[in-house]
């Protein structure tokens, strides 16, 4: 269903009921946020989605500065929204601001080894080498132990059946792991 075209009424009062619920329930916000971000990717509203990702991520932002002072340690919401925002931006073929918002959330460490992963795959379409590189070593560091070894048998495993293999040598980014 294309964003020009209005949501149907019963969808439309779902949403409605959804975002009321964020409203007045104070004990599961995040709940209620996280049925509205899977209701907005069913209707197909990329536009309506970035809107609201990106009021409830910096709404998280503020609350930030309130929770650590409290001590709290879960993981950081704002960053989740982010990392949601980042991909949809993405699907929408906005790279730049996609690459800024996973950066803005690595710096806090905050991406798992997959999103180091896409983010590497996104540096390398803007042509940022360098850092496409880096993010590729972020991602070694954030997988388990079963899938770097899975990973390393992998590149063991084509290296052996390379009919050019002549010498043992292994490439740069397997040395590197």
């Amino acid at each position: 269903m294309p964003e020009d075209q209005a949501i149907p009424v019963r969808c439309q009062a779902l949403l409605n009921y959804v975002r009321r619920g964020q409203e007045i329930d104070p004990v599961a916000p995040d709940a209620w946020r996280a049925a509205e971000f899977g209701l907005l990717i069913a209707f197909d509203r990329p536009k309506m989605l970035e809107e609201r990702l990106r009021l409830w991520f910096t709404a998280e932002e503020s609350r930030r500065g309130e929770k650590n002072a409290a001590g709290s340690n879960r993981r950081n919401l704002a960053d989740l929204w982010r990392i949601q925002l980042g991909r949809i931006l993405a699907e929408l073929d906005r790279l730049e601001e996609a690459v800024a918002l996973y950066e803005s959330a690595g710096t806090r460490d905050e991406l798992s080894a997959q999103e180091w992963q896409q983010l590497s795959v996104w540096q390398h379409a803007l042509d940022r080498r360098q850092d496409m590189q880096n993010s590729i070593r972020r991602s070694w560091k954030h997988q388990t132990p079963e899938e770097l070894m899975s990973d390393l048998s992998q590149a063991l495993q084509a290296w052996q059946n390379s009919p050019e293999t002549r010498t043992p040598q292994s490439s740069e980014d397997v040395r590197l792991r």
